[in-house]
């Protein structure tokens, strides 16, 4: 039984735990991809214990909430992708205009060159690990700290992240779970 009792009044509304667990998603999905463990492990506590929240007195769907994660990171990631596209068109064309024949020019050519390349590396994360794991580890730490009761139809360890074209999170069963 989650430790939060039935007759506590939540602090926040469930539309505001909504907006902080998906911005608190982001968040924790920007700290996964910089290394930065420290926030990452406090995002994931903070998403945690919305996931309670939102399971426990607002008796959202566990599906329902891991669609509103989901989309919020890949929306996220979709757009940053778009910006390093734009980012890396606009180092091309700097890297075309450069002169070649003088030190100066050689000198931009490499710096936009090197930067180019570490562009390129941010497009290769691996987003669908990403996200898988830091849904899979909110709601883990949801049932095992927090003592969130699951419905009986949904099982954490069948979910797995399917990334899906449809960002509507009314349409929730559309994403390929099977849990």
């Amino acid at each position: 039984m989650s430790k939060i009792t039935a007759e506590e009044v939540p602090l926040l509304s469930q539309e505001e735990c909504i907006d902080l667990l998906k911005s608190t998603s982001i968040h924790a999905m920007h700290n996964h991809k910089f290394c930065n463990k420290t926030s990452y492990h406090e995002q994931i506590d903070t998403l945690a214990k919305l996931c309670d929240v939102l399971i426990t007195q607002y008796h959202l769907s566990p599906l329902l909430i891991i669609t509103h994660m989901e989309t919020s990171m890949s929306n996220t990631h979709n757009k940053e992708q778009e910006e390093i596209d734009k980012k890396i068109k606009y180092l091309f064309n700097l890297r075309k205009q450069a002169p070649s024949n003088t030190f100066y020019g050689e000198q931009e050519i490499i710096k936009q060159t090197t930067q180019i390349c570490e562009l390129e590396k941010c497009k290769l994360v691996p987003i669908k690990e990403i996200i898988h794991e830091i849904i899979y580890q909110s709601l883990e730490k949801a049932i095992k700290i927090h003592g969130t009761e699951m419905p009986d139809n949904f099982n954490l360890n069948q979910y797995e992240y399917h990334p899906y074209i449809n960002s509507d999170t009314s349409n929730h069963n559309n994403h390929g779970n099977n849990i």
